[in-house]
């Protein structure tokens, strides 16, 4: 892969824009960005609820947030947040602001997805219990690559490498 591609920006609303930003892991469990005088210039804080600074988010819940850019061109903190709703049968949903936009189907339509899977190529793995609701595919070629995205209109769309045009296409 020789196109190179943002996948994450930590502190994309106020960036370090050098090579002297250090991304670390602290006692907590947070993501910290500390500058060139190792001063926190961003944080996940998955202590306080409610925080939308960062592209993907996880929760005290566990739940992890995926929000939109401002722009295709700006990271900046997005007005949509695409995340699983994990209360009563859980269902995936994406709110535009604090204002729901569109919701998955509720659990369990892993039922039909599992008939589909196998033509298309990958499994997946879903775990609903009482300490953890999860979701993950996983392809059955290992060689490829894939990203999910929420652009800066709403839409949510997987993306693979594709290695003879050298660039992200829809899935």
């Amino acid at each position: 892969m020789t196109k190179q591609t943002v996948i994450w920006v930590a502190n994309r609303n106020d960036p370090i824009n050098d090579s002297s930003g250090v991304l670390s892991i602290n006692l907590f469990g947070n993501l910290i960005l500390h500058d060139s005088y190792n001063r926190v210039v961003w944080s996940t804080n998955i202590s306080v609820q409610g925080t939308t600074s960062s592209v993907a988010q996880l929760q005290d819940s566990g739940n992890l947030v995926l929000s939109s850019w401002k722009s295709q061109d700006d990271p900046g903190t997005g007005q949509y947040f695409y995340k699983m709703n994990p209360t009563g049968s859980p269902q995936v949903v994406l709110y535009k602001g604090s204002t729901l936009y569109w919701r998955s189907a509720p659990w369990p339509w892993q039922t039909l997805a599992a008939a589909t899977t196998v033509s298309l190529g990958f499994k997946y793995d879903f775990v609903y219990n009482e300490e953890v609701v999860s979701y993950a595919y996983f392809f059955d070629d290992p060689s490829i690559i894939s990203t999910v995205v929420v652009d800066n209109s709403g839409l949510f769309q997987q993306l693979m490498w594709n290695d003879g045009d050298r660039q992200w296409k829809e899935h």
